[in-house]
């Protein structure tokens, strides 16, 4: 990272300062209260650990004598709480006795580079956690950094860029990839994303919604294409095309695993890194990297991408995006264009006005709503019993009661 200037111009002035001064300023001359909650500091007996000036305690020295209930209390003065403090062995600090003291605020650290999703604040804003208590230092031990402001409010945010972008590069490399419909990239982020990633969200919720869009995409379309079969066969039918070894094959069959989100984001390791034996010099990016995952998880982001899409576009989307991961929904068409002339339209018997009353639907197709209410045990030649319809109806109100489970525990 290098600063820039309001033009965009690289501030040169800022590089060449931290440059000569790597280690930061004794010099504290040039701070005043202008400084004030803008400018980094160190302590040089702990280091890595870098503090935001607070202020400047022109009113505290070293030989000052803590007040009841700070970290000091029960020393007769603060240079000997500093004193008990850090020597180590036989290394003693040499703390002063006299000259001003510097009250930091920690810089907050981060563990992780979690992100949030769905319209929510991309970036934890931090000014809206509680503060840390303040810290003593003395002045002559703490150096001030040539750091300016932006570049290290940027380092802040930028574990959690860098996920981001991530995130969302595969994501839509997969949708480009896999030919899928433009599944919305928080949506997608989500379905890629396994509960061993601890991102602070997964793809069991889309999963949920996914498996009930897999059988009803699956239950319409046999029902249409076998017409002459019974709900016993219709169900055998379904099964395996729903079977987690079927969702298996089409997974690896369209390489799934290599657009998985399945591990800790750690700011201490960072895993999207070139294999030993790739050429770092060539102009083709290798944008893969071996990763491991669950059992179940193909099926599971199969599932989930399926709930992304239906979420995103509904059940057209989630037809084009079933037919483009190979799934037996019978091509991307919409059912109202694939269905919609082959059933003639008749008016319902008037044994049944009082049920349309009471439902407040008239159906349009009459034979159908008798071939609802039609027995397996009752024969007749004009209409057969009502196992189709309810191998199709199955599938239909799995669906209906998912979606309002998951809208009442959004």
């Amino acid at each position: 990272l290098v600063p820039v200037t309001r033009t965009l111009e690289l501030d040169y002035d800022a590089i060449y300062r931290a440059i000569a001064n790597p280690f930061g300023s004794y010099d504290w001359s040039c701070v005043g209260e202008e400084h004030y909650g803008h400018l980094l500091v160190t302590f040089n007996r702990e280091y890595g650990r870098p503090f935001i000036l607070h202020r400047i305690r022109t009113d505290i020295s070293p030989m000052s004598t803590p007040p009841p209930g700070s970290r000091a209390t029960g020393f007769a003065t603060y240079r000997e709480y500093w004193l008990q403090k850090y020597t180590r062995k036989d290394n003693v600090p040499e703390v002063p006795e006299d000259g001003p003291c510097i009250e930091g605020q920690p810089l907050p650290r981060h563990t992780a580079c979690v992100y949030r999703l769905n319209g929510e604040v991309l970036i934890d804003d931090h000014s809206s956690k509680p503060k840390l208590p303040t810290v003593l230092f003395p002045q002559a031990m703490c150096r001030w950094a040539y750091l300016p402001e932006e570049v290290y409010k940027t380092f802040r945010i930028l574990p959690e860029l860098t996920h981001r972008v991530t995130d969302i590069y595969r994501a839509r490399a997969a949708r480009v990839e896999l030919n899928l419909p433009p599944i919305a990239d928080d949506l997608m982020v989500q379905a890629l994303t396994l509960p061993s990633a601890t991102a602070g969200f997964n793809n069991q919720r889309l999963e949920t919604l996914g498996d009930s869009v897999l059988k009803l995409g699956t239950a319409v379309h046999l029902f249409n294409k076998f017409p002459h079969r019974h709900e016993g066969q219709l169900d055998v039918l379904r099964r395996n095309s729903v079977a987690n070894r079927t969702l298996l094959a089409r997974a690896l069959e369209h390489r799934l695993d290599q657009y998985l989100n399945s591990e800790p984001q750690s700011m201490r390791l960072w895993r999207y890194t070139l294999s030993p034996e790739a050429d770092p010099s060539s102009l083709v990016p290798s944008r893969y990297v071996r990763r491991s995952f669950p059992r179940r998880s193909l099926q599971d982001c199969m599932e989930a991408i399926l709930g992304a899409s239906f979420v995103t576009g509904g059940i057209s989307m989630a037809l084009r995006a079933g037919t483009a991961l190979g799934l037996c929904f019978g091509g991307p068409l919409s059912w109202h264009e694939r269905y919609g002339g082959k059933l003639a339209q008749s008016e319902a018997s008037v044994l049944f006005v009082g049920l349309q009353e009471t439902l407040g639907y008239t159906f349009r197709c009459g034979h159908l709503l008798l071939e609802a209410v039609t027995h397996p045990s009752f024969r007749s030649w004009e209409s057969s019993s009502y196992q189709r319809l309810e191998f199709l109806g199955d599938g239909t109100s799995f669906i209906l009661s998912v979606i309002l489970r998951l809208i009442h525990c959004a």
